[in-house]
Order: C-alpha cells, then structure tokens, then sequence
C-alpha cells in the first residue's frame, strides 16, 4: 500500500503541476489570437513556370521565410477566367511536396493527398500549398515536432504547439492576401477556394475539403481515414470524431497521440 500510495500522490502531484487540462476561449480572444499585421514587403520570390507549376517564398508577418508551390491546370497566360483554387495544407511534420508527389525522400505519401491535387487540376482547379511551421524545410534543427509534443504532454507546454498552429493559419492569410492580388488569370475565382485539411497524427490521416478560405473549419462534409484502421477512434482530442463523420472543434485543444 505504501508504494501504491506513493505512485498516486506523484501521479496527482504530476496532473496538478503538468498535466493538460480544458479551457475555454471567447470569441474576442479567438480572433485576437488569429490577428496579424501583414508586412509591407512579402519580399516574394517567384520562380519561373515549368509545368505548369511555380515555386514560391514570401516573407511571414514575423520575419520567418514561407515556401510552397502552385500548379495550374493549364498554361495561366492562355487562361480565359481565374482558377478556382485548392489552398492545400499538409499534415504535421510532413512537407508541401506531399500534394505534389507520391514519394518524398525515400517515403511514400501515405495520406493519397498527391492525387487530390491529380483530381483537382483533372477538374480545373489550381492548387496552392506551403510549409507549415516546424514542418518541410521550415523544420527546426533544435526542436522537432515530436520533442514539442513530449513537451506537451509530459510538461503541458502547450503554448510552443498552439503557436505553431496559430502562425500558421497566420502564414496562409497572407497566402491569401497574395493570393488575391495575382494577375486575373492567374488567381482564384470570386467564390470562396475550396480548402483541403489533412492532418496527421502517429494514429491518422484525415482530409477534409471544406467550402470556407482560411478559418478553423466548419465542415460541411467530411472523409474521415484512418491507420491503421482499428484506431479509427483514437484520433485527436480536438475533434468529435466517428467512423462515420466528424464535427468541427468547440475550443482550441491538443491532439492526443496514440503509442506506435
């Protein structure tokens, strides 16, 4: 009893310094959270077209180098219209080179998002994707995703991964700002482009395709994948998630990884 006893007051002790507990945020610190201050020069680099796909980087609001790529379904200098636009985004730890390519340095892009972009340009869209904070060549050399989620977990830091996530929802509003002031034929359609989320946890895959721009996504219809398939259930604590659907998050939280 002794030693059990023991093992619990440093388990209490551990959950009451460390452990990650719910809160709740109001609208106002939601959309402060999210505000930013768009630089006066992106200092955009653009390469040349070569089939029909372009390399791009810009300067962030904070200073940190944004690199991605688009690609068009046809020569956009012929273009009678703009493009509806597929705004990409990758899943964690991963790379922009996944919507692009189905192996990226030796590994195969498990998350099938290579032919999303396949169907798209297929369909007519152009698709845009970049790197995300901490993911792709913007990785950090000293901290790497997975020490930023011992971290979380074992010593709730929280605060490094919400601000990987919040900065780059940052990063793709000024895509977006970008995205708008591109010559006529080379830029998206009026409507609101069409987004494609997928997210990737050591126990799943996920894409959405939602109908909004860029905010934390309502989600009209929803493909839900997982792997391996019997943990379909242990996904990430930040959705309400099923076999058959899923539902947008009610607050911001932080996924929970399943053991390997």
């Amino acid at each position: 009893m002794g030693l059990l006893g023991g093992v619990a007051l440093i388990g209490a002790l551990w959950w009451g310094l460390f452990g990650l507990k719910p809160y709740q945020i109001s609208a106002a610190e939601l959309q402060a959270r999210y505000a930013y201050s768009p630089p006066q020069d992106l200092a955009l680099q653009l390469a040349p077209i070569k089939d029909l796909a372009q390399d791009f980087s810009f300067t962030s609001f904070d200073g940190s180098i944004v690199n991605g790529r688009i690609r068009y379904p046809s020569d956009p200098a012929t273009a009678g219209a703009p493009f509806p636009l597929l705004i990409a985004m990758h899943g964690m730890g991963r790379s922009h080179w996944r919507w692009w390519q189905a192996e990226y340095k030796g590994g195969k892009t498990l998350e099938h998002t290579h032919k999303l972009t396949e169907l798209a340009l297929q369909r007519g869209h152009a698709v845009i994707a970049i790197d995300a904070r901490r993911s792709g060549a913007r990785k950090d050399p000293k901290v790497d995703i997975e020490q930023l989620m011992d971290d979380l977990h074992l010593w709730g830091q929280r605060e490094p991964y919400e601000a990987m996530l919040v900065d780059t929802v940052r990063d793709h509003r000024l895509l977006l700002d970008w995205v708008t002031r591109l010559p006529r034929s080379m830029r998206a359609a009026s409507r609101p482009p069409a987004t494609a989320w997928a997210v990737r946890t050591p126990c799943c895959w996920r894409v959405w395709m939602s109908g909004s721009a860029m905010s934390p996504p309502s989600l009209p219809s929803c493909w839900t994948t997982s792997w391996p398939p019997w943990r379909s259930r242990i996904c990430c604590r930040a959705w309400r998630t099923t076999r058959s659907g899923c539902s947008a998050p009610t607050r911001m939280s932080t996924p929970t990884a399943a053991p390997t």
